[in-house]
């Protein structure tokens, strides 16, 4: 059952360069899964991943923040990938994990081949228009998970033209699910550069063998340009069905 051991580690940084290096504080052990997610402060951008990475979950367009998530089986020893876009370069964020005992990253759903078979779900919510100070990840599925076995993050991003963004107010909330308590994974992320400065939050919760309804709604204490939130969820070992995973044999032994 995934809980917060199932987490290696974790990196957030910042960037204004077209190409930029996403870095974990360690060397990757081989078999574990790696998951990359890097917002930017606004419009469209198609970074050029590393080969081989799968598209996890993504959301953009002109006058929005964007975002784009991607996964990795990891054949270990790795700590750096370099990241490409093109246009002008912006601002943007980029949140990074290693994670053991989940379903494989490479392996591709047979319903949604684009996608892993570990990305059980992925729901966003994205503000064109401000002022605002909640955005809530409202998109379907508003019904819950089959799973019980799931490790869940929640994304809020906000972005102001000029001037810090606006700080959270106390913790998300899941306004459809009472039973699920969001806890905060890392530390508030914030780019400098005085335009179009972008914040990250990122949270967690597991399912621990319960079925739930996932949703984030965050809350900020002042107006912003623009928001975003987001919700994925990575399934474990324990919820049929079962499919055929590259990493079944090495995860059984962690």
């Amino acid at each position: 059952m995934l809980d917060l051991t199932n987490i290696v580690q974790t990196a957030t940084g910042t960037s204004t360069s077209l190409t930029f290096s996403v870095t974990l504080p360690s060397a990757t052990t081989a078999g574990n899964g790696v998951f990359l997610f890097v917002l930017r402060s606004n419009g469209m951008f198609s970074p050029v991943w590393p080969t081989g990475w799968l598209l996890f979950g993504a959301n953009g367009g002109s006058g929005l923040l964007s975002y784009e998530s991607r996964c990795w089986d990891t054949p270990g020893g790795e700590t750096t990938w370099s990241i490409t876009y093109s246009g002008t370069a912006a601002p943007l964020i980029w949140f990074a994990m290693e994670v053991n005992g989940a379903q494989s990253m490479l392996t591709r759903d047979d319903v949604n081949p684009g996608f892993s078979v570990c990305d059980d779900w992925h729901v966003d919510s994205n503000g064109v228009s401000g002022p605002v100070s909640t955005r809530d990840s409202a998109a379907s599925p508003n019904a819950p998970t089959i799973w019980g076995d799931m490790m869940c993050l929640a994304f809020g991003a906000v972005n102001k033209a000029s001037g810090a963004p606006p700080t959270v107010t106390g913790s998300v909330t899941d306004s459809s699910d009472v039973g699920v308590t969001w806890t905060a994974l890392t530390t508030t992320t914030t780019t400098a550069t005085g335009t179009n400065d972008i914040r990250l939050d990122v949270y967690y919760t597991f399912a621990a063998g319960a079925i739930h309804t996932y949703r984030a709604g965050f809350t900020w204490t002042a107006s912003t340009t623009l928001a975003l939130s987001a919700v994925v969820g990575f399934r474990g070992f324990f919820d049929p069905p079962q499919r055929v995973n590259p990493r079944a044999s090495l995860n059984s032994t962690m």
